[in-house]
């Protein structure tokens, strides 16, 4: 095999493990707790936030106890 060759497999694997990876978001709230989500937390009509935890569990929080949504780095 070609070095060019083995080259271009590793980045297409790599890039493929990547695109499954839902990007994680921290929910900070009034009270200063920070909770990590799985993928962009959604907001409903009547102000609650619906999002994935860090364990893959659905879970719901009033938008009243969230001061900000931001993306984890």
């Amino acid at each position: 095999m070609t070095p060019r060759l083995i080259l271009c497999g590793s980045l297409m694997l790599t890039v493929l493990l990547l695109a499954g990876c839902a990007p994680r978001y921290n929910i900070v709230m009034n009270n200063g707790q920070k909770i990590t989500a799985r993928g962009k937390p959604k907001r409903d009509q009547f102000g609650v936030f619906t999002y994935i935890d860090a364990k893959g569990q659905p879970a719901q929080i009033s938008s009243s106890n969230v001061r900000t949504v931001e993306p984890a780095y």
